[in-house]
């Protein structure tokens, strides 16, 4: 299944950065919507940033659960670290 997506490259790293930290500092899982409020700009959409959520969870630096999302720290700080 191929995701469309529309935003550029730049954004997408901006948001999973700001994903990442927000699990970082919460320092437990968070459900998706609280994630997204941080994730997004105000004016986006949050169906544009979905493709974040995939992309940082086929690498493994993030894991879901029944609770939300969480950081794989191993992983996760690598990408913080890049």
């Amino acid at each position: 299944m191929s995701i469309k997506n529309n935003l550029p490259e730049n954004k997408i790293n901006q948001a999973k950065t700001r994903l990442l930290l927000a699990l970082f500092v919460a320092e437990e899982p968070v459900m998706k919507g609280k994630l997204t409020d941080k994730v997004k700009p105000s004016k986006e959409k949050a169906p544009d940033y979905q493709i974040v959520f995939d992309e940082l969870l086929e690498i493994g630096a993030i894991e879901k659960s029944d609770k939300g999302y969480s950081l794989v720290p191993s992983v996760g700080f690598k990408l913080l670290d890049e």
